[in-house]
């Protein structure tokens, strides 16, 4: 992602000696905008579009395994259950 440009390279986050020689750290994750400005990605969609969008990589998704997300709420689902329920 950084050598397509999708993504940049982030400056260390201190300058402690003991850092000198710490790899560096891209920016896959942090959130863009929608084209019309009118909202903000989260970090997935923000990780997929510039996958998608700006390298050309593809997204695949499991629809058999049940999935879990944990942040300020867990959330759990199977993507093709949910895809069936929405036909």
């Amino acid at each position: 992602m950084v050598e397509k440009g999708a993504a940049d390279i982030l400056p260390r986050t201190a300058l402690l000696p003991s850092n000198e020689d710490a790899r560096r750290f891209a920016d896959f994750f942090s959130h863009l905008r929608t084209a019309d400005n009118e909202a903000i990605l989260g970090e997935d969609q923000s990780f997929c579009k510039r996958w998608g969008e700006g390298c050309g990589g593809e997204i695949w998704v499991d629809g058999q395994s049940e999935i879990g997300h944990c942040a300020e709420n867990v959330m759990r689902g199977q993507y093709g259950l949910s895809a069936r329920n929405l036909s």
